[in-house]
Parts: structure tokens; C-alpha cells; sequence
């Protein structure tokens, strides 16, 4: 991943390294890198704060305009900066994040493209869009340095996916552009489906909560997110959070049979035969 930015068509750049804390050769490896290009900068913090921490930590050092981020395991394609550093250069205060596309290796061969193609992807004025899903993949952005600075960074309070709540944030000031290109490679190893199911829960609840106001204001999309939520809250065997969102998104309308129907399983029926139910019916399923 490390190689992948430094050998970039676009040279004038720095490569920022944030060690959240690792007890590994990390440190070592990094040193080696800095003798062999003076472009590579590293701050490490002391115990491990996550993701959002370190987004936030190398965005705050950075010193040119523009902010790229890469995770670990990911690789830019070579032209990846020079093409998104032209394109937002060259689009006008209003705008403030250029993205491209993305292919997902999954483990055993399959490769997921995102956005996909033949779908149609959003640009300009995409606040509203991003209220009803996350669609950009952090790292195929490239964003100015202002609109990190104008939203107060990445909030490291969420338990998961501050990505999303990051662009819904960028979204109320600036608009965005898309380039119909792939960017970059990311390689998926998935932990435990049970852990990570719970952490994602975790943070779309925490997401859901958070903007729940603006959520309100569009009843399709508060219906939608309030149903996620409390249909997986069933499944993992809550009763009580499952029948609150699940509730919710009944009462906020306009009338689903899906969420009626599991709302009213979650209310009438024992919760551990709720998993067995939505195994025969697909349209819970539905989101």
C-alpha cells in the first residue's frame, strides 16, 4: 500500500503514516521507509484509538490542500492522485470532494466494482443521497483540506462506519464530484461474521440516533434506516431495541406489509422465533 502511493504519477505529495499504537515492527519498517523517501512522515500514538482517530490525527498534520486517505492492504492505481488532483483543482469553490471507483477482491477470487457498472452515480448537490446510504468509499476520495477542517473531522465516538456520517457532514457544504475510473484495489479479509455484524449494527444505530432529526425530515429514509436497524436487532435476539426501531419505522410510514409484519412478530410472537420466520418469508429480508 505504502508503494502504491509513493510511486504515483503525482509526485508533490506527502505520505502521512498514523502507528494507532501498534506493538509490532511497525516503527522500524517506517524508518526504513523515511531513509529511502524523505516524502514519508509518521506519528504514532501511544495506545490504539481506531480508525476515526487516525483519519482525524493525519489529516490534522497534513500540510498541502488536498487529503487522501488509504487504509492498510489498499493499492492506488498510478494515476489515481494526478487525475483527481486536476479534476477538483479545476472545479471551483462549490466543490470539495472528487471519487472514483473501486474493485473489492473477496476472499476466493470474486471481484465486487462500486459503484457498478451501469449504475448511475451521484454528483453535485448529493446530501440528500447520502441520507439514504453511503456510497463512496473513503479511500477513492480526495477532498480539500477546508472541508475536513469546516465538519471538525471524523467523529471518533461512533462504534462503526464514520465514513458515512463524515460525508453526510461534507455533503451540507460542498458538492461533490465523480470520476468513472478505478482508483483503487482493496483486498477484503472479513473477520468473524458475528463481531462484525455487531460493530456495523453498532455504528448505524450510533449514525441513525445522530441525525435523527434530518432522518425525520424524509420519512422514506427514516422508515428505511429505523427498519435496518430494529430487524437486525431481532435477529441478534433484543427484543426490546428490535420492537423500539422496528416500531418506529411502522409508525413513520407510508405503510410497508414488510415492516408491518415484523413489527407485529416482534411484538406478539417469542423473539427466538423470529430468525425462524424471516428464514420463510424473504420480503423481511428486503431493505
Amino acid at each position: 500500500s505504502v508503494k502504491s502511493v509513493l510511486e504515483q504519477s503525482y509526485k508533490d505529495l506527502e505520505l502521512i503514516i498514523v502507528d494507532d499504537g501498534s506493538t509490532d515492527n511497525t516503527e522500524e519498517l517506517v524508518k526504513k521507509w523515511q531513509k529511502e523517501d524523505s516524502r514519508i512522515r509518521c506519528i504514532k500514538h501511544k495506545e490504539n484509538k481506531g480508525l476515526a482517530a487516525g483519519r482525524n490525527t493525519g489529516a490534522r498534520a497534513a500540510r498541502y490542500d488536498f487529503i487522501a486517505n488509504q487504509d492498510s492492504d489498499d493499492l492506488w492505481l498510478p494515476q489515481k492522485l494526478e487525475r483527481e488532483v486536476k479534476i477538483l483543482s479545476a472545479a471551483g469553490s462549490k466543490v470539495g470532494v472528487a471519487y472514483s471507483r473501486v474493485v473489492k477482491k473477496m476472499r476466493g477470487g470474486e471481484k465486487i466494482y462500486i459503484p457498478s457498472d451501469g449504475h448511475h452515480p451521484k454528483e453535485g448537490d448529493i446530501h440528500r443521497k447520502l441520507l439514504e446510504a453511503n456510497f463512496i468509499t473513503m479511500q477513492t476520495s480526495l477532498m480539500k483540506k477546508e472541508c475536513f477542517e469546516r465538519v471538525g473531522g471524523f467523529d471518533e465516538t461512533l462504534r462503526d462506519i464514520e465514513d458515512w456520517d463524515f460525508w453526510i457532514r461534507v455533503s451540507k457544504y460542498y458538492k461533490f464530484i465523480y470520476i468513472p475510473e478505478i482508483g483503487v484495489e482493496i483486498e477484503i479479509f472479513l473477520d468473524s461474521l458475528t463481531s462484525n455484524q455487531k460493530k456495523r449494527l453498532g455504528g448505524r444505530e450510533d449514525i441513525f440516533l445522530k441525525h435523527y432529526d434530518e432522518f425525520k425530515r424524509y420519512p422514506v429514509i427514516f422508515s428505511k434506516h429505523a427498519y435496518s436497524v430494529g430487524h437486525t436487532y431481532a435477529l441478534m435476539g433484543d427484543r426490546d431495541k428490535a420492537g423500539k426501531y422496528l416500531g418506529e419505522s411502522f409508525r413513520a410510514g407510508p405503510f410497508s406489509i414488510k415492516t408491518a409484519l415484523a413489527f407485529f412478530l416482534v411484538l406478539f410472537l417469542p423473539i427466538r422465533l423470529y430468525k425462524k420466520i424471516v428464514k420463510s418469508i424473504r420480503i423481511l429480508h428486503l431493505r
